[in-house]
Order: structure tokens, then sequence, then C-alpha cells
């Protein structure tokens, strides 16, 4: 990463690609005859990640800090001064259970197989993104729908 990227405004610039990527690759996936939304799921979840991050960093707290949280959405959440009373905590610890156990990346005879809801992920990536975008740059009206 270049000095720019570990800003807060690099790692929000970092989490609408994601976030954009998410919707494309879904938007395609019937064409593409994809059987499984992993890929979707994938970069929603890292948009949402790097969102969180970016609101850290405005916060103070140093890039290299930020990865001791590794990408535990439960803990990034709670690390922030946000308010996110409105999201269900039970989806917020499956998709981090999700992330952390690789079952997104791998499929694993121990690990369950994850398979999201992409009506809820989606919506749910974009609420975090616009609540962080809006945390540290209040004027900017991007989002992650193309």
């Amino acid at each position: 990463m270049s000095t720019i990227d570990q800003t807060p405004f690099g790692f929000m610039t970092y989490a609408e690609s994601y976030g954009r990527a998410a919707f494309i690759v879904e938007k395609a996936m019937d064409e593409a005859r994809m059987p499984w939304p992993v890929p979707v799921a994938t970069l929603a979840l890292h948009c949402v990640d790097l969102s969180l991050k970016g609101v850290l960093v405005k916060q103070g707290m140093a890039p290299d800090e930020v990865r001791k949280f590794g990408h535990d959405i439960n803990k990034l959440l709670e690390a922030t001064p946000l308010d996110w009373s409105d999201i269900d905590l039970k989806n917020i610890e499956f998709y981090s259970d999700a992330v952390l156990s690789q079952a997104l990346r791998y499929r694993r005879k121990d690990t369950p197989y994850f398979v999201m809801d992409l009506d809820h992920l989606l919506p749910f990536m974009e609420t975090v993104f616009r609540r962080c975008l809006k945390h540290v740059s209040p004027g900017a009206n991007r989002g992650v729908r193309p």
C-alpha cells in the first residue's frame, strides 16, 4: 500500500471498489450461471472490513494498529464510535464467523460452507459503507451501487 492508501480516504476508496464489484458480480451471476454467491459475499464483506478500518484510522488509529483486528467484523464494529444498534447482531456474528473461518474461500470438512443471503448482505454492506463514509468524509455523496 502507498501512503495515500493508508489514510481514511484510501480505505474508503478501496472499500467502495470492493462494494461496487460485489454489485457487478451479483448482477452477472445469472448470465454466468454461478451456482453460489460466494464471490459476491467475499467482495461485500471486504468492503465492510475496509470501511470499518477507514473509520478507525480517521479516529487516529495507525494503519498498523488497525491490522490487529484482522478481519473480525464483530471486533471492528465494536471498536468504531458509530451506532450499530439498528443492525441485527446475529447476522454480524454470522458474517464475521464466515470471514474468520475462511469458509468463504475454502470448502473444509470441519467448517460448514456458508451460503450468504444476498438480499440481506448487500443492504448490510451498503449501510456500513454509507455510515462509515459519512463519518470519514461528512460531505461525500458516493455509494457502492454502480
